[in-house]
């Protein structure tokens, strides 16, 4: 034990920087519960942002399809695949 008489929790990975995985809305709970309340905080604004890049994306893209440079690739007969990756996705990726 520490000099201060208490145990160190498993889960105080960075101490130093105050992030902690106990969570207000998790007291009192244990187990699963507990980490499915503590994980939510964390996870909920990733979700939100990939929800976001993907709307976006697809936004472009579907500009992008009807583009004279996509046209010209098909009619040189590319495949679908190669279209779509190599040419519309990575042009859907630096339209504003």
């Amino acid at each position: 034990m520490p000099a201060s008489g208490s145990r160190l929790s498993p889960f105080s990975f960075f101490p130093c920087t105050g992030i902690s995985f106990r969570s207000p809305a998790a007291a009192g709970r244990s187990g699963l519960p507990r980490v499915f309340t503590t994980w939510r905080f964390r996870i909920d604004p990733g979700i939100r942002q990939v929800a976001l890049i993907s709307r976006l994306i697809r936004a472009s893209m579907l500009e992008i399809l009807n583009e004279d440079f996509i046209r010209t690739a098909r009619s040189k007969g590319l495949a679908e695949r190669v279209v779509i990756y190599k040419h519309a996705f990575r042009n859907a990726l630096i339209r504003p």
